[in-house]
């Protein structure tokens, strides 16, 4: 029953192993067919699309032979950077880049209030510009300590898999210092 199990998964990864070369192909020819529709260009967005199918096909039959779909896919899907993401330290890192990321917001929010109330003496300008660019700031600072955190843990040639992590963080969160912004401007103006 194990080995019907393992060579059903084995199928599902060389399916997965000829996907990625002929949805490459695929999108190619598409963008070359929507770029000038016509049958000329179908011709060769299906080309194209088929000559991504058959690097699928010869890719993934070379590893099943070779090293076997599931060592293959079990190395590329493999996350060493955040197998050790249990230790304390890595996680007070992480919760360190979240907390310089959100300041800048915070900062905009009461001090933008304050000074809409004139309750400070900072301009609003200036406490807008103290915020976007204490956000540039802190998304680098929070990239580089994740990465020496990773660095540290795992090596130089540790994947960045982590950090990946903060830039949507990061976007998040200057969305919503932009649209504190901007309604703090509304209410200002």
């Amino acid at each position: 029953m194990s080995k019907v199990f393992e060579y059903i998964i084995s199928i599902i990864y060389w399916l997965k192993i000829v996907a990625s070369p002929l949805l490459i192909g695929a999108a190619i020819g598409v963008l070359i067919f929507f770029s000038n529709p016509n049958t000329t260009t179908l011709g060769i967005g299906i080309a194209i699309s088929t000559i991504g199918l058959i690097v699928g096909l010869l890719w993934a039959t070379k590893i099943w032979k070779t090293k076997g779909t599931i060592g293959y896919i079990s190395e590329i899907d493999a996350t060493p950077d955040i197998d050790n993401f249990n230790d304390k330290k890595m996680k007070t890192i992480a919760l360190i880049s979240v907390f310089l990321l959100i300041l800048p917001f915070l900062f905009q929010y009461f001090y933008g209030k304050k000074a809409l109330h004139k309750m400070t003496s900072l301009p609003f300008g200036l406490i807008v510009g103290v915020s976007v660019i204490s956000h540039i700031v802190f998304t680098f600072l929070s990239l580089y300590l994740v990465s020496l955190s990773i660095t540290k843990t795992h090596g130089e040639y540790a994947s960045g898999t982590p950090v990946t992590g903060i830039i949507p963080i990061s976007g998040i969160l200057f969305l919503l210092l932009m649209v504190a912004i901007v309604i703090q401007s509304n209410k200002n103006g």
